[in-house]
């Protein structure tokens, strides 16, 4: 319990107390694992990437493979980054630190 046989999760997760802070930092420093990606993958990608152009306008960074792309709003940062060697996509937002009042 408490651990996962994904080793490639790890860095996005910790599975103790949760997801880990600053995911697209942590995204943007992941070194492409797969040459090529299979096609449901790549289908996959392509569509999430076209609707958070849609949603937040041109990535304000993108990895020169095209496994990873952030998006930044004033509030939040979003990105998208394939991990476990082309296994699965990975979409995160996360707001940005005194985005909320706190109190509301």
């Amino acid at each position: 319990y408490g651990r996962t046989v994904y080793a490639s999760e790890h860095d996005f997760v910790d599975h103790w107390t949760g997801l880990r802070a600053n995911l697209a930092q942590i995204g943007k420093g992941e070194s492409t694992q797969v040459q090529g990606l299979p096609s449901m993958q790549r289908r996959m990608v392509d569509l999430l990437a076209g609707e958070l152009d849609r949603r937040f306008g041109t990535p304000t960074w993108r990895d020169r493979n095209d496994y990873g792309e952030t998006w930044a709003t004033a509030t939040s940062e979003i990105g998208l980054f394939v991990g476990g060697n082309g296994g699965w996509v990975i979409e995160t937002h996360e707001l940005r630190p005194g985005a909320v009042d706190a109190s509301l």
